[in-house]
C-alpha cells in the first residue's frame, strides 16, 4: 500500500501529474534568490486543513521535495476557529494540537511560514496588527518552532476594501496604491507598511519572490502562467484533459529560459488515495 496525493474534482496526480514534470530544480523559498540555475519553490497556503498539510508533506519528502507551509490563524473571514486555534475576546487562543501537527511537518523537512490575514484582522477585531503578529511570533518562539517567511491571504474584506494583507509590510508596494494609507473599517484604522519583516525574524513576503511562472488551484481551478503562456483557467476547469494539463507542465524544462517558478497549492482541493 502506497499513498497518492489527487486533485479532488479532477483527479490530477501531485506527484506525476505536476511535480515530477517539472525539470527545474526544487529549492526552498528562502533560498530562490541565491539560485544559479533555473528552479521552482512549493508553496502549501493552508487555509483550512493541516491534517491534509500532513499527508502532503509526507508525500513529498518522500520524493525529495522541499516545501513551505503557510499556517492561517481564525480570522477576518467568517471563520472564528479552524486547525490554528479560535477567536476569544479578539484573542486568538491556540488549538492544543497545533504545535505536535508543526513538528511533524518540520520532520519532513520542510519550513513553515504565517499566513497572513493581519490588516482584516486587526481591522474586524479592533487589535494592533504589530501585537497581533508579535504574540504569534512568541507562541512559536517559545515552542521551538521559526516560521521563515509570510504569505498574504486574500480575505472577503480585503477585497470589500481593496487591500492587500501583504501591504502591512514595509516594501511591499503595489502598483498603483499610495504607501502608507490609512484602511479604516467600523471605526478602526490600520496603517499599510507600518510593519518590517526583518522584525519579525521574515526572510520574506511570498507575493514579492521571484516567479516568472506560477501555477495555482486556487479555487479549485487551475490557473497561472507557464513560460509566458496564461493558463485559459475557465477553460480548463469546464473540459479538464489530463494529457493537455500535463503537456502545459511539460513546458518547465531548463531550456525554458524560466528562471524561478512558484507551485502554490491548498491542502484543503486534494485527498489521499491509497493504492
Amino acid at each position: 500500500m502506497y499513498k497518492r496525493i489527487v486533485k479532488k474534482n479532477d483527479e490530477t496526480d501531485y506527484i506525476d501529474d505536476l511535480l515530477k514534470l517539472i525539470s527545474l530544480k526544487n529549492v526552498p523559498m528562502n533560498q530562490v534568490f541565491e539560485s544559479s540555475e533555473s528552479c521552482f519553490f512549493i508553496r502549501h497556503d493552508v487555509d483550512h486543513s493541516l491534517n491534509m498539510a500532513i499527508e502532503i508533506a509526507q508525500v513529498e519528502a518522500e520524493y525529495g521535495y522541499t516545501s513551505t507551509f503557510f499556517l492561517l490563524p481564525p480570522g477576518s473571514y467568517n471563520e472564528e476557529k479552524n486547525y490554528y486555534g479560535w477567536i476569544d475576546n479578539g484573542e486568538i487562543k491556540h488549538d492544543p494540537e497545533l504545535i505536535e501537527k508543526c513538528k511533524i511537518l518540520l520532520s519532513h523537512g520542510h519550513h513553515l511560514g504565517f499566513h497572513s490575514d493581519l490588516i482584516a484582522s486587526a481591522l474586524k477585531w479592533r487589535q494592533d496588527p504589530k501585537e497581533m503578529l508579535q504574540k504569534e511570533i512568541d507562541y512559536f518562539d517559545r515552542n521551538n518552532i521559526r516560521l521563515i517567511g509570510t504569505a498574504a491571504h486574500g480575505s472577503p474584506l480585503a477585497r470589500e476594501l481593496e487591500f492587500n494583507n501583504r501591504e502591512i509590510f514595509e516594501g511591499c508596494i503595489r502598483k498603483g496604491r499610495e504607501v502608507g494609507r490609512i484602511i479604516e473599517y467600523n471605526g478602526w484604522k490600520v496603517k499599510t507598511h507600518s510593519l518590517k519583516l526583518e522584525d519579525f525574524g521574515f526572510e520574506f513576503e511570498a507575493y514579492s519572490l521571484p516567479r516568472d511562472s506560477r501555477i495555482s488551484e486556487s479555487g479549485g481551478k487551475w490557473g497561472g502562467r507557464i513560460v509566458g503562456e496564461q493558463i485559459d483557467r475557465e477553460g480548463l476547469f469546464t473540459n479538464f484533459k489530463i494529457q493537455e494539463f500535463r503537456k502545459i507542465i511539460s513546458r518547465l524544462q531548463p531550456d525554458a529560459k524560466v528562471s524561478s517558478m512558484q507551485v502554490m497549492t491548498h491542502p484543503c482541493h486534494w485527498k489521499v488515495v491509497e493504492k
